[in-house]
Protein backbone atom coordinates (compact mmCIF):
# COMPACT_ATOMS: atom_id res chain seq x y z
CA UNK A 1 0.00 0.00 0.00
CA UNK A 2 2.65 2.27 1.00
CA UNK A 3 4.86 1.55 -2.25
CA UNK A 4 1.41 1.97 -4.38
CA UNK A 5 0.89 5.64 -2.65
CA UNK A 6 4.36 6.60 -3.32
CA UNK A 7 4.45 5.36 -6.97
CA UNK A 8 0.51 7.30 -7.72
CA UNK A 9 2.10 10.17 -5.83
CA UNK A 10 5.20 10.64 -8.20
CA UNK A 11 3.01 9.61 -10.89
CA UNK A 12 0.83 12.59 -10.45
CA UNK A 13 3.44 14.72 -9.82
CA UNK A 14 5.64 13.85 -13.09
CA UNK A 15 1.67 14.20 -15.09
CA UNK A 16 2.32 18.28 -13.75
CA UNK A 17 5.25 18.50 -14.84
CA UNK A 18 7.54 18.72 -18.03
CA UNK A 19 9.75 15.84 -17.93
CA UNK A 20 12.73 15.60 -20.01
CA UNK A 21 13.39 12.27 -21.73
CA UNK A 22 17.14 11.85 -20.23
CA UNK A 23 16.35 12.72 -16.62
CA UNK A 24 16.68 9.41 -14.68
CA UNK A 25 14.11 8.18 -12.01
CA UNK A 26 16.13 8.53 -9.12
CA UNK A 27 16.69 12.67 -10.56
CA UNK A 28 13.02 12.72 -10.86
CA UNK A 29 11.40 10.94 -7.60
CA UNK A 30 14.03 13.49 -5.99
CA UNK A 31 12.82 16.64 -7.73
CA UNK A 32 9.12 15.60 -7.06
CA UNK A 33 10.09 14.49 -2.96
CA UNK A 34 11.20 18.29 -3.04
CA UNK A 35 8.21 19.54 -4.47
CA UNK A 36 6.08 17.65 -2.23
CA UNK A 37 8.11 18.66 0.79
CA UNK A 38 7.41 22.24 0.04
CA UNK A 39 3.56 21.59 -0.53
CA UNK A 40 3.17 19.70 3.08
CA UNK A 41 5.72 22.70 4.53
CA UNK A 42 3.19 25.50 3.03
CA UNK A 43 0.33 23.82 4.49
CA UNK A 44 1.19 23.66 7.07
CA UNK A 45 1.42 27.60 7.52
CA UNK A 46 -1.77 27.83 5.98
CA UNK A 47 -3.48 25.35 8.28
CA UNK A 48 -4.80 26.51 11.71
CA UNK A 49 -4.06 24.08 15.02
CA UNK A 50 -6.50 21.64 15.64
CA UNK A 51 -7.66 21.84 12.02
CA UNK A 52 -6.66 19.01 8.51
CA UNK A 53 -6.69 19.63 4.88
CA UNK A 54 -9.77 18.79 3.16
CA UNK A 55 -9.51 19.84 -0.72
CA UNK A 56 -8.77 22.51 -2.87
CA UNK A 57 -10.69 22.80 -6.13
CA UNK A 58 -12.49 26.06 -7.74
CA UNK A 59 -10.01 28.23 -6.42
CA UNK A 60 -10.89 27.08 -2.55
CA UNK A 61 -9.06 25.48 0.05
CA UNK A 62 -11.78 23.70 2.61
CA UNK A 63 -9.66 21.94 5.94
CA UNK A 64 -11.84 20.33 8.60
CA UNK A 65 -11.73 19.60 12.11
CA UNK A 66 -9.22 16.49 12.88
CA UNK A 67 -11.93 14.26 13.90
CA UNK A 68 -12.56 13.81 10.51
CA UNK A 69 -12.32 10.13 9.44
CA UNK A 70 -9.89 11.43 6.39
CA UNK A 71 -7.20 13.29 9.24
CA UNK A 72 -4.64 10.88 9.02
CA UNK A 73 -3.84 11.31 5.38
CA UNK A 74 -2.16 14.70 5.98
CA UNK A 75 -0.02 13.62 8.60
CA UNK A 76 0.83 10.03 7.15
CA UNK A 77 2.18 12.05 3.77
CA UNK A 78 4.48 13.34 5.62
CA UNK A 79 5.53 10.30 7.36
CA UNK A 80 5.89 8.82 3.83
CA UNK A 81 7.99 11.51 2.86
CA UNK A 82 10.43 11.57 5.75
CA UNK A 83 11.02 7.78 5.68
CA UNK A 84 11.83 8.67 2.21
CA UNK A 85 13.72 11.38 2.02
CA UNK A 86 15.25 11.56 5.67
CA UNK A 87 13.75 15.45 6.04
CA UNK A 88 13.90 16.33 9.61
CA UNK A 89 11.40 18.55 8.95
CA UNK A 90 8.96 16.14 7.82
CA UNK A 91 9.07 14.14 10.84
CA UNK A 92 8.46 17.31 12.86
CA UNK A 93 5.41 17.94 11.06
CA UNK A 94 4.17 14.63 11.01
CA UNK A 95 4.78 14.51 15.11
CA UNK A 96 2.35 18.10 15.02
CA UNK A 97 -0.32 16.91 12.97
Amino acid sequence: MKRYLLTLTIALCAITLKIEAKESMTSLTNRVMSIAVKHCENMDKALEPGRSPRYFGEGKFADKDIKWWCSGFYPGTMWYLYENTGNEQMLALAKKH
